[in-house]
């Protein structure tokens, strides 16, 4: 007797990839004071996964959580605020530029393209005798 065939079960369906990060609070809009703290280090230049560790939430829940509160995302506050920071740096590298020389020409080289220029050096080269006989 022949024995039926056997039914292979289905594959098993991939499951989709995890988010990454840490799960946050399950608040659903940052709060002022978060917001506040957010704003700030976006103006010290950190990194997104750096304000998502430090809140404590993934970029996604960071990104859903602005749209709560009427941004458009991330990268549009980083770029809105991230300038108010490189503004209070060139004041500052400006109020040390008026008591540094070295300050002074590191803003004229990057801020306004000024080289320093190399004067090629005379070399005199004697060959028997002394200089006296030039």
């Amino acid at each position: 007797m022949a024995k039926p065939p056997s039914k292979k079960p289905a594959p098993a369906k991939k499951a989709p990839p995890k988010k990454t990060g840490p799960k946050g609070p399950t608040k659903d809009v940052l709060d002022e004071k978060t917001f506040k703290h957010l704003i700030e280090m976006i103006k010290i230049q950190c990194t997104r996964d750096e304000i998502c560790n430090i809140l404590g939430m993934s970029d996604t829940t960071l990104n859903r959580r602005l749209k709560a509160r009427g941004e458009q995302n991330f990268e549009a506050l980083y770029e809105k605020h991230s300038s108010e920071g490189k503004m209070s740096l060139r004041r500052l590298q400006l109020k040390q530029a008026k008591t540094s020389v070295a300050m002074s020409m590191h803003l004229g080289k990057h801020q306004l393209g000024q080289t320093e220029k190399q004067v090629p050096q005379q070399t005199t080269i004697i060959l028997n005798g002394s200089a006296d006989d030039l």
